[in-house]
């Protein structure tokens, strides 16, 4: 009598098993993403301008899974994973990102020169002052005494213009060119140099050099983890000359701040927003620093010949020549340093847009304070292709311009499409189109990053809800269609997507710009501090997923077990 009884039982559990399986498998269909719909490349921006307040809205793809469990707070997902979360953030959004090559399909993937053997900023170059040479030495004095003082030097080594700050006795200078450039903006350095006939190289394009001669673009090859010996070689040229200046700039400028104190130096610079997600993009940088450190020391004129043969042989600073600290810190986390420092500062989830020459930089993360510490997680960074250069350069796609075209000078303001049209002898309205499809692009970029971290890395943030504070930074923030495709591919997945500038770092001193201009040295005035001042980083490979936790199902007795014979 028992024995079947048993065997009654063990039926109905294997029964219940099956069902409550069968439900999960349905319920997880059903939570799955779907495609998120484009956004028409022809209309929708003129569209948003007219009324930007009726933008697309949340689709099912953005809508946050069910909850089964309160949201975790950010304290508690601070710890490790044991897994790769990156990976999965980035497969649930598969579909997506099939679609989305396809809206792409027009957009360049890479970065080419333009008006090649045309060099339009000789008025730039200027013989370097006879100060600058002291910059050679690491040492204010040559017989320093043994009071020790910390100068951290932030760099921001750009694609269209490399900028500087310098960090001392609790206050930030922003470096001025004037000893080594005639560029109009001071805190602006253009990033190139020439390579004349003796082969020593000094920065700009120098009169009579030819264009084959003069080194540009040197921030492109290390957008990507994989980069040359040759490409290190020919930027920590550049950076040497860089760093030389900066030495002098500041025994010229602040050499009574120093006296007879032993300079300890420290070097930041600064990465892309996902420069900590590989260990080999920090070791290149760092590689990167450490050679121009060591070219920048002497008295003799920087050589590329030096640079490929301190690169080969492993030629590296390793901590002599009073250099006691390297780093290279995620440009971000530099740029909201004054943010975090002042009344404005929230905590919580955020985003920073950063518009670069090159790139445009976009991040998720979160502001948070753990034992009186700030701790900044990052949640989805990424970036891409997609900044002020690649515009002009996406407008002549399909395109012919005149032999006797003059393309607007990439490193100047970006022209509208009225403008570019004149210059290049292309049709307006073939630049309105390829604007479109670049505009959808950023768009769907911005939508795409947004998603996964609703989706997967803080889904029940009040930000969703409250408003997004986004910060649009960077040279080509001024750019309108930036700010309208940031806020047309977030609005998929926050009801509001607050942009906002970076208010100036509170211990910024010596600054003669206006609150505009100081979004575009941001980066190395927060690089100018040292590690502990800029928090704890936390890269997103060491975040975990924030996903719903299911409840196991509650297995209840049935009569035969409540009663039995």
């Amino acid at each position: 009598m028992n024995d079947w009884k048993s065997a009654l039982r063990a039926i109905k559990k294997q029964s219940l098993t099956a069902k409550t399986k069968e439900e999960r498998r349905r319920q997880d269909a059903d939570s799955k993403p779907r495609e998120i719909r484009g956004i028409d490349a022809t209309t929708w921006l003129e569209s948003l301008k007219k009324n930007p307040k009726s933008g697309p809205h949340e689709t099912s793809a953005c809508k946050s899974p069910p909850t089964v469990h309160s949201q975790q707070n950010s304290e508690n997902r601070l710890r490790a994973a044991t897994s790769t979360p990156i990976a999965k953030t980035r497969s649930i959004c598969t579909l997506k990102r099939n679609a989305e090559s396809e809206e792409l399909k027009g957009v360049p993937e890479t970065l080419d020169q333009q008006q090649r053997g045309a060099l339009t900023r000789r008025s730039f170059y200027k013989s370097p002052e006879p100060w600058v040479t002291a910059g050679a030495r690491s040492q204010y004095t040559p017989s320093p005494s043994s009071r020790p003082l910390d100068i951290v030097i932030g760099l921001d080594f750009g694609t269209s213009y490399t900028k500087a700050a310098v960090g001392m006795r609790d206050q930030i200078f922003p470096v001025g060119w004037e000893g080594i450039s005639a560029a109009p903006d001071k805190y602006l350095l253009p990033t190139e140099y020439s390579e004349l006939d003796d082969g020593s190289c000094h920065i700009g394009q120098a009169p009579g050099v030819p264009f084959e001669r003069v080194r540009q673009r040197l921030k492109q090859p290390f957008i990507e983890p994989a980069v040359s010996a040759e490409s290190i070689a020919t930027a920590a040229v550049f950076v040497a000359i860089v760093l030389r200046y900066v030495r002098a700039w500041i025994y010229r400028h602040h050499g009574s701040k120093i006296g007879l104190g032993h300079i300890r130096w420290l070097l930041n610079i600064g990465v892309p927003s996902n420069g900590l997600e590989t260990e080999r993009m920090e070791v290149t940088y760092k590689k990167l620093g450490s050679l121009a450190w060591s070219l920048s020391l002497g008295e003799a004129d920087i050589h590329l010949k030096q640079a490929r043969e301190g690169v080969l042989a492993g030629k590296l600073n390793t901590g002599s020549n009073d250099l006691i600290d390297l780093r290279a810190l995620p440009e971000f986390v530099a740029q909201i340093a004054g943010y975090v420092q002042s009344p404005q500062r929230k905590l919580g989830l955020h985003a920073l847009a950063d518009v670069g020459g090159g790139t445009f930089d976009l991040v998720t993360f979160i502001v948070h304070e753990r034992d009186e510490e700030s701790v900044f997680p990052f949640l989805v960074p990424e970036v891409r292709l997609l900044g002020t250069q690649m515009l002009n350069q996406n407008r002549l796609v399909g395109a012919s311009p005149p032999d006797n075209a003059t393309l607007p000078d990439e490193l100047q303001p970006v022209p509208n499409a009225k403008e570019y049209a004149e210059a290049s002898g292309i049709s307006e309205d073939q630049i309105r189109l390829r604007d479109g499809i670049f505009w959808k692009a950023v768009s769907g970029m911005v939508e795409n990053v947004l998603c996964r971290t609703k989706q997967l890395r803080y889904r029940l943030s009040p930000a969703w809800h409250d408003g997004l504070p986004t910060f649009l930074t960077g040279g080509g923030a001024k750019v309108d269609g930036y700010a309208v495709s940031v806020q047309a591919g977030g609005q998929r997945s926050a009801r509001v997507v607050n942009l906002m500038p970076l208010p100036l770092h509170p211990r910024l001193a010596d600054f003669s710009g206006e609150r505009d201009e100081y979004q575009r040295i941001s980066v190395a005035c927060g690089l100018a501090l040292d590690a502990f001042s800029l928090g704890q980083i936390v890269p997103a490979k060491d975040v975990e997923d924030d996903v719903p936790i299911r409840s196991k199902p509650i297995e209840r007795p049935d009569r035969d077990e409540l009663y039995p014979d």
